[in-house]
C-alpha cells in the first residue's frame, strides 16, 4: 500500500512537471539575468547589439591585438589554399590526361574485338 502511494505521488509530481514546462524549448517563461551580467547579442551579419554597455578600454585593446592576430592567421590559410588550389590543378591535370589514355585503349581493345562479333 505504502509503494503505491509512493508511486502515485511521484506520478503526480511528473505530471506537475510537464505542465508546467510546456511551450518546448523556446517558452514564454522568460528567466531574468540572475548574475546581473551585461551581455551582448552579435546579429548574423556580424553586428553586435547592446555590446557598449560597460565594455573598459582593456577590453578594446585585447580585442584588437585578437583581430590582428586572426588577420594574420586567416591570412596565412589563404595562402596555403592558393598552393593547395595550384598543385590540385596540377594533379587534376594529370589525372584527366591519363583518363583520356585509358579511353583510347579501351576503344582500341572494343575495335579489334568488334570483328569476333560478327
Amino acid at each position: 500500500k505504502v509503494s503505491v502511494k509512493n508511486l502515485e505521488v511521484q506520478v503526480g509530481q511528473l505530471a506537475k512537471l510537464l505542465a508546467d514546462m510546456s511551450g518546448g524549448p523556446f517558452s514564454s517563461n522568460t528567466n531574468t539575468n540572475p548574475k546581473e551580467h551585461c551581455q551582448a547579442i552579435t546579429t548574423r551579419s556580424g553586428k553586435v547589439v547592446g555590446g557598449d554597455v560597460g565594455v573598459s578600454e582593456k577590453n578594446e585593446k585585447n580585442e584588437k591585438k585578437e583581430n590582428v592576430e586572426l588577420r594574420e592567421v586567416e591570412e596565412e590559410i589563404e595562402k596555403n589554399k592558393e598552393e593547395r588550389n595550384k598543385n590540385e590543378s596540377v594533379d587534376s591535370e594529370k589525372i584527366k590526361a591519363k583518363m583520356e589514355r585509358r579511353r583510347r585503349t579501351r576503344k582500341r581493345r572494343v575495335r579489334k574485338s568488334f570483328p569476333l562479333f560478327l
